[in-house]
């Protein structure tokens, strides 16, 4: 999902802002590994640039600020941009008319039992930011909560969600919007849990055709209407 749509224009060059194990995406373009002696530097050699856009969940903040300072279209306020990053914001922020699993912060130092009286007897514990992270886990018991927070630093207070277990089907939906309109979207469902794929399974998914599912496309789009408009 793209947060900004971009005017037609010719792109005459492309900066790919990267950690340092990537290599850029084309042998044409510039890679470029940004630190805080570099960052000021890289922002005033930047001279008629037409857009910054990120394809990762992860780039959504950097590239809010980078729109903030540059002047550029699309979302410039990082705020909002973490609600396409960080679960406890995404589901904060929507409707209340929306169902959608309760979402907490927790740290090394919450009980079990406490969880499990908020959130049920069987409750998934991931990272706070991003979408299938390899520490996800489901705990059934304090054995099995205690193991899912090993892998955690624990030096952050907002590093850790807990949401209860819900056993079901999963689409997702890609789109395009401007102004809070969806200008275009698909649908795809995962050949697997995304859960099992985090403990091991090959994690892969299909578009849905909109003629056989076209009630339940109807439901997503409206779905995604609202939550994008909030």
């Amino acid at each position: 999902m793209s947060d900004s749509i971009l005017t037609h224009r010719k792109i005459e060059h492309v900066i790919h802002i990267t950690r340092s194990i990537f290599a850029p995406l084309r042998h044409d373009a510039s890679g470029l590994n940004p630190n805080r002696n570099t960052a000021h530097s890289f922002l005033q050699g930047l001279h008629d640039v037409a857009g910054v856009l990120t394809v990762h969940e992860m780039g959504v903040f950097g590239a809010a600020c980078l729109r903030q300072q540059l002047g550029l279209p699309g979302n410039t306020d990082a705020k909002t941009a973490l609600c396409f990053r960080d679960k406890y914001p995404q589901k904060s922020k929507l409707p209340p008319g929306i169902r959608r699993a309760r979402c907490r912060h927790i740290s090394g130092d919450t009980p079990f039992t406490e969880l499990a009286d908020e959130l049920g007897d069987v409750f998934v514990v991931k990272p706070a930011t991003g979408a299938g992270a390899l520490r996800t886990s489901i705990a059934r018991s304090p054995e099995e909560y205690a193991r899912a927070l090993e892998v955690f630093s624990g030096r952050s207070d907002v590093e850790i969600v807990a949401e209860p277990f819900v056993d079901a089907p999963e689409v997702y939906v890609d789109g395009i919007w401007k102004n809070g309109a969806l200008h275009w979207s698909s649908m795809s469902r995962n050949h697997i849990a995304p859960l099992s794929a985090v403990q091991g399974g090959i994690l892969a998914a299909h578009i849905l055709d909109r003629r056989q599912h076209s009630e339940l496309f109807q439901q997503a789009g409206a779905l995604a209407g609202q939550g994008s408009t909030n």
